[in-house]
């Protein structure tokens, strides 16, 4: 008990870090799409403008997006014209993608003259007749017949699966390795149908705003929150703190780590936002929790003025007084016309669905219509001639790319020495051999997690060089080693630590819907671990240098903590442990949604080199290609053994 008061004292002497034992909420919590969240606090301007870009990476890499796709050729289509008093509607297609389409309708007032307009998105949510619906509680052609009369050309188009979107089945699996996603796919629909507007010649490309209902809700602040070129926006019926979203096409892998619907939605601060909520759905609460929560943002920004809200008391909608709210909002905000409160809707009548339609059946679809396996195939394939073309720009421009990408693909960060907390250690541990190790937890300031660690400080005048020891055996494997009596011999403190899900720290995690969506995987886990306990070692003031070895099938893990902590780890032992990296091993030992698409162990192995790097037991398909190549940077297909790692650290 004595080391362990002297080993806090040590540490909070460094750090000024407070000793309140917590517990262990990644195990016992499971976040979710239904369960209440608060927005985070931001105290000043320039936290958010830190968070906001942090964030907006985030959504980019969960969605595949970072780095974007190449923009290829849309090919549009624009036909079939239906001219009306004061509006005309026309059948739209463009590639998105080579040989995957989008079709629409394009709605033009009337009359059109040689001048360049704003243009208004219209995403369109989860009715069954999807943008062909027109009933009382929605019409997506009574809101773009109410906007073209307003002077505005707007664009509706299917989501994925709806009427003319005959390639893909709504619930299209994807592939999370590459960020490929059905919200992955409709969010790059909604950038390439900008790119349309921008295209058309009576389009003004730098006005254009964005309006949907549910799950077209989800689509519009998703497109604000990654594309700068939306200057006005009204979600509806969507932003919420209790209801995050409930289809596969709202819920990317890795979207909602650490964040929610309210802070994605601020995201689009400080422009103009209107937040149409109803009495009959998820949004009932929006005047007294999400307005004042996104509020405090635009306040943070100078622009409160710039967010509004409007509640309709009806059912979950967009309906004609939603319509109204919004024709309001974007009179005073695009025209410079009124306060924003409601504008009048005339009597409309929508087209038959025969004259909207594009393609009926998929026997209409142009002849390079992919399937789903040939559009996955192509979208993994263009990740990685995206990867290689990057790779071979210089490592620089790699690393400033890539390295970014990994971090979020992975949710895990090097945090500061500061932010990491000591805990008690459990009163059941009994240390198995001599060294006389200190039992204890630590973990970050924020209480989420407690790891379990054990540290072994040889006797020493002078500043120490610590190691971390990672494997699946957790601490006791790592005290039992003569690994560790070896290093301790060689002057070496010895931290060894039970990552999550592993050693003593075993726990089941229930998944209740989108898990991947709100939770970090035991991949991510464990490489956040790795990673907090250097930079515990770091915030010790009699520790000079940190190394890392990961051990048997941790090795490999090892490597992608080793990637983000940069200069904090000195030297890097890896146990490649024969890991072939393909997608199927990848998913079944170190899974992490949108790894693939950030570049994997390739990455890693490209940022690691940086420093001194020892892989062993690698195997044929180890990428020894992306090694950044100096004296200090070896991989080798053989075993070594303990003294062979000793000398490496040592010399």
């Amino acid at each position: 008990m004595k080391r362990l008061t002297l080993l806090c004292a040590v540490l909070l002497a460094s750090s000024a870090i407070a000793l309140t034992p917590s517990g262990n909420e990644r195990a016992t919590t499971v976040r979710h799409l239904n369960q209440t969240f608060m927005m985070p606090v931001h105290s000043t301007k320039d936290d958010w403008l830190r968070r906001r870009a942090e964030l907006r990476l985030q959504s980019l890499v969960s969605l595949g997006l970072h780095p974007l796709p190449e923009r290829t050729a849309l090919n549009p289509m624009v036909f079939r014209k239906i001219i009306r008093d004061d509006y005309t509607v026309e059948q739209v297609y463009f590639e998105s993608l080579p040989g995957f389409y989008v079709a629409g309708n394009l709605y033009r007032p009337l009359p059109q003259w040689n001048k360049r307009r704003p243009a208004i998105l219209n995403p369109h949510g989860h009715s069954s007749n999807g943008r062909l619906v027109d009933v009382e509680l929605g019409s997506i052609a009574g809101r773009c017949i109410g906007q073209a009369r307003r002077g505005y050309v707007a664009f509706t188009w299917d989501m994925v699966g709806y009427n003319d979107s005959l390639q893909l089945a709504h619930n299209y699996p994807g592939a999370p390795l590459y960020g490929l996603s059905l919200m992955a796919l409709q969010t790059w629909n909604s950038i390439r149908a900008i790119d349309f507007l921008q295209s058309l010649p009576d389009v003004d490309p730098n006005h254009i705003g964005v309006t949907g209902e549910s799950g077209g809700g989800t689509q519009t602040f998703m497109l604000c929150a990654v594309d700068d070129r939306v200057q006005w926006a009204a979600p509806v019926n969507m932003i919420s703190s209790h209801m995050q979203g409930g289809c596969l096409c709202e819920n990317a892998p890795g979207l909602r780590i650490g964040t929610n619907n309210m802070e994605i939605g601020a995201l689009f601060a400080p422009k103009p936002l209107l937040l149409v909520s109803c009495t009959g759905d998820w949004t009932v609460n929006t005047p007294k929790i999400e307005y004042p929560a996104l509020k405090e943002v635009y306040d943070l920004l100078g622009a409160g003025d710039r967010l509004s809200w409007v509640q309709i008391d009806a059912a979950h909608n967009y309906n004609k007084p939603s319509r109204e709210a919004v024709y309001g909002f974007f009179a005073k905000w695009i025209d410079g016309k009124g306060d924003g409160k409601p504008a009048p809707e005339a009597t409309f009548a929508k087209e038959p669905d025969a004259s909207l339609r594009v393609f009926a059946t998929k026997a209409d679809l142009p002849l390079n219509a992919r399937t789903p396996e040939q559009l996955t195939q192509y979208w993994i394939d263009q990740s990685e001639v995206q990867l290689e073309a990057s790779r071979r720009a210089g490592s620089e421009r790699f690393a400033e790319s890539y390295g970014p990408a990994l971090r979020h693909a992975l949710h895990a960060a090097y945090p500061l020495p500061a932010g990491v907390q000591v805990y008690p250690a459990s009163k059941d541990f009994q240390p198995t051999d001599a060294l006389a190790w200190t039992p204890f937890h630590f973990g970050r300031l924020d209480g989420s997690d407690q790891i379990p660690a054990a540290l072994a400080m040889p006797k020493s005048e002078g500043k120490l060089t610590a190691t971390v020891l990672v494997g699946p055996n957790g601490r006791a494997g790592g005290m039992n080693s003569a690994l560790a009596r070896k290093l301790f011999t060689q002057g070496h403190a010895v931290l060894t630590i039970d990552a999550f899900n592993s050693g003593e720290a075993m726990a089941e995690r229930v998944d209740r819907g989108y898990f991947t969506t709100y939770n970090r995987t035991d991949t991510s886990e464990r490489v956040q671990d790795v990673l907090t306990a250097v930079a515990f070692l770091r915030a010790r003031p009699d520790i000079r240098a940190v190394n890392v070895i990961g051990r048997g099938n941790f090795g490999p893990l090892t490597l992608l903590a080793n990637a983000l902590a940069g200069e904090a780890v000195t030297r890097c032992v890896v146990d490649y442990a024969e890991f072939t990296g393909t997608d199927t091993t990848i998913t079944q030992d170190l899974f992490s949604p949108s790894l693939r698409r950030a570049g994997d162990l390739r990455t890693a192995v490209a940022l690691a080199s940086m420093r001194p790097l020892l892989v062993h037991n690698a195997c044929a398909t180890f990428p020894s290609n992306w090694l950044r190549r100096s004296t200090e940077v070896s991989a080798t297909a053989s075993s070594l053994d303990d003294d062979a790692i000793v000398r490496w650290l040592t010399n």
